[in-house]
């Protein structure tokens, strides 16, 4: 053999050699990083459990058991996507909770009667009712033990709407060319969202996230490899950054963008109530009681206070006061409720949500001021 040819089959044995160990450090580095690519999934549930819920032990529930009941199934009730709305919880049939399939809150014991007038309740997850049965949500209540019991009762709230989001909401539901002889907007607490720096007048909490979710072009190299990792690096970013936009308020600061929320919600409510009248309706826009503003009782609720965002706290003030104001001039038809809970003991279970009682409360008030509107 040639001493040519001897030294061509070692380089190409070394050349070989090189290859081999390349295409297995490869698939070393590519099983590493989707290994690590699924720890990083792992880790990302982990950390975005939800936290423990201990709601149900407040003095505010006569039946903590029941009241677990009540929290376990509302922690377990999944959103999809609905389009103009964003978003709406799925039908679903529980023991505490029963959800129709056009994603509306229902009691099972107070159905419905065709030919009576209609009455549409709208707004956040405190009418919808976060922390009580369907027996016990301001609409049921609002059913059974007012003057207008004889009439039907619709439950159009969902949690995290505003008025913009409710206003979609009163679109849809004409645009089927639903009856609808009162309407009643209970509102405020999902308003304070527009305040964050990170959130525009026209644009709602979870637009960012939705942002994220949404790809024009799937990169599945990226998810099989970097996708979590990348997630999670997000995830404590943003936890370790205090002043992050998502979490930081600017209304006590921002005179300007103060003005536009308070114009958008006059705006808002404005086209709301030519809906609903345009169609034959009475309209009725109702400012909500909140922990932070006026003076409810506080003292079972201690530990939660103690890690409130003093900041949120402030932002809530200015802008309920701001609202207030307006109703002076522009919104007329806005009825102040946000004292109802002054005096009262054991009615909050956090900053807004309430007990039986409390819906009780909004519910006869609600009957009183309809009753005085001769309706």
């Amino acid at each position: 053999m040639r001493f040519a040819e001897i030294i061509k089959i070692q380089i190409n044995k070394r050349v070989l050699n090189l290859l081999r160990n390349l295409i297995f450090s490869l698939f070393t580095i590519a099983f590493f990083m989707i290994f690590v690519n699924f720890l990083s999934w792992f880790g990302l549930r982990m950390l975005k459990r939800p936290t423990l819920e201990t709601r149900h032990l407040l003095p505010v529930y006569k039946d903590s058991k029941y009241a677990k009941l009540i929290f376990d199934e509302f922690n377990g009730l999944q959103t999809q996507y609905k389009s103009y709305i964003e978003w709406q919880r799925k039908p679903y049939n529980g023991i505490t909770v029963h959800i129709d399939e056009n994603g509306q809150r229902y009691d099972p014991k107070r159905l419905n009667i065709r030919g009576q007038k209609q009455v549409y309740f709208f707004g956040g997850s405190t009418m919808w009712g976060t922390g009580v049965d369907d027996a016990n949500t301001i609409p049921t209540l609002f059913k059974k033990t007012t003057n207008f019991n004889s009439y039907n009762v619709y439950n159009l709230g969902e949690s995290g709407y505003d008025s913009r989001q409710t206003l979609e909401a009163l679109i849809n539901l004409l645009n089927t060319g639903t009856q609808i002889d009162i309407a009643v907007f209970y509102f405020g607490v999902n308003e304070i969202n527009l305040c964050r720096k990170a959130i525009s007048i026209n644009s709602h909490i979870y637009e960012n996230t939705f942002n994220e979710k949404i790809r024009t072009e799937i990169s599945y190299p990226k998810y099989l490899f970097f996708g979590n990792i990348e997630l999670l690096w997000s995830f404590f970013f943003k936890k370790n950054n205090n002043s992050s936009d998502d979490y930081d308020f600017e209304c006590d600061c921002n005179s300007v963008k103060l003005e536009k929320i308070i114009n958008s919600i006059s705006n808002n409510l404005s086209i709301m109530k030519y809906l609903v009248e345009k169609n034959g309706g009475q309209f009725y826009a109702i400012l909500q009681p909140v922990l932070y503003f006026r003076n409810p009782e506080k003292s079972h609720l201690r530990n939660y206070l103690n890690n409130v965002n003093k900041k949120e706290e402030l932002n809530f003030k200015i802008l309920f006061k701001s609202i207030l104001k307006e109703k002076q001039g522009e919104i007329p038809y806005l009825y102040d409720f946000t004292k109802i809970f002054d005096n009262k003991r054991y009615i909050y279970i956090d900053f807004c949500h309430v007990g039986n009682e409390g819906n009780l409360i909004v519910a006869k008030k609600i009957d009183s001021l309809l009753a005085s509107k001769n309706y």
